[in-house]
């Protein structure tokens, strides 16, 4: 693979020889114009947005595809799992240590139901997920020396990881969605953390559009999924019952100073006897304070 770090971009256009709305990319590598035309504007200019992250970080481009060589690799992947793998590699240089973990943690959940249902000796779905998260995502993670468990469950997972292409029947997506909804212990998971993980494997899913794997985010297609409604429930044994919240406002009162215990009772009552949250309380306090 010829390689430059010569690029230079041009803003997202109008595709003005298409009778239907579409935008056009267009940038240089090595003297060589590249093009790529995508839907809607926003698709573009997201593309255009990966291309100048990838020459910000000092990537190289391959003169043949127009491509920085994190997308490259990530285009040679034929499985959902290589796929996500390149993606990690891809993000994982500049990402927050809490987006790393939400990526880790949302991929371990999706990728592996997105496997041959007709494949024999799937492993145990704690196993692969241990697997993912500790052995697999991580970049760092991949070169520890694996217990035989693991490796046997990644090693099935390699084997039997859905193609790309697959991932364009709403079908397979619907496996994907689904799976985002359970927790391991068989429980309904917070609407927050499906929102979380579902926004994470849409990322995934138009990281493979822009590499034309995929003709269009599967996702868009699923109409009629909707994550199920979790009722929450409070648990008697875990609240504080008013005798006992008496008491421990009391015995709050000796923590520090007697001013500063007096303060915090205040808080802590307000909180409890009001409903308020922390910051809320902060506020009247403030408040009453002028």
């Amino acid at each position: 693979m010829s390689s430059s770090y010569d690029v230079r971009f041009w803003e997202v256009r109008r595709n003005q020889s298409s009778k239907t709305a579409s935008y056009e990319v267009r940038w240089k590598v090595g003297g060589r114009q590249k093009s790529k035309t995508l839907r809607t504007k926003a698709l573009a200019e997201s593309f255009l947005s990966d291309l100048r992250q990838a020459a910000k970080r000092g990537e190289a481009f391959d003169t043949e595809t127009g491509l920085p060589v994190s997308m490259s690799k990530a285009k040679s992947s034929v499985t959902w799992l290589t796929l996500v793998l390149a993606y990690i590699d891809m993000k994982w240089p500049h990402a927050a240590a809490k987006t790393r973990d939400s990526l880790t943690d949302a991929l371990a959940t999706v990728t592996p139901a997105l496997v041959d249902e007709s494949a024999a000796g799937k492993p145990d779905e704690l196993v692969l997920r241990e697997a993912l998260r500790q052995y697999v995502l991580p970049p760092a993670s991949r070169q520890l020396a694996r217990p035989a468990g693991i490796a046997a469950a990644v090693t099935w997972l390699e084997r039997h990881s859905l193609p790309v292409a697959d991932l364009a029947k709403v079908r397979n997506v619907r496996l994907g969605l689904d799976a985002l909804t359970t927790r391991l212990d068989g429980g309904a998971a917070a609407a927050t953390t499906i929102a979380r993980k579902r926004s994470v494997f849409y990322n995934v899913l138009q990281y493979a559009v822009d590499l034309e794997e995929l003709p269009s985010n599967p996702i868009d297609k699923v109409k009629a999924w909707k994550p199920p409604k979790v009722r929450e429930v409070v648990d008697r044994r875990v609240v504080v019952n008013p005798a006992q919240a008496r008491e421990l406002l009391v015995a709050v009162t000796y923590a520090g100073r007697l001013d500063r215990g007096r303060h915090l009772r205040a808080f802590f009552a307000s909180l409890y006897f009001a409903g308020l949250r922390p910051e809320q309380a902060m506020d009247g306090q403030r408040r009453g304070a002028r």
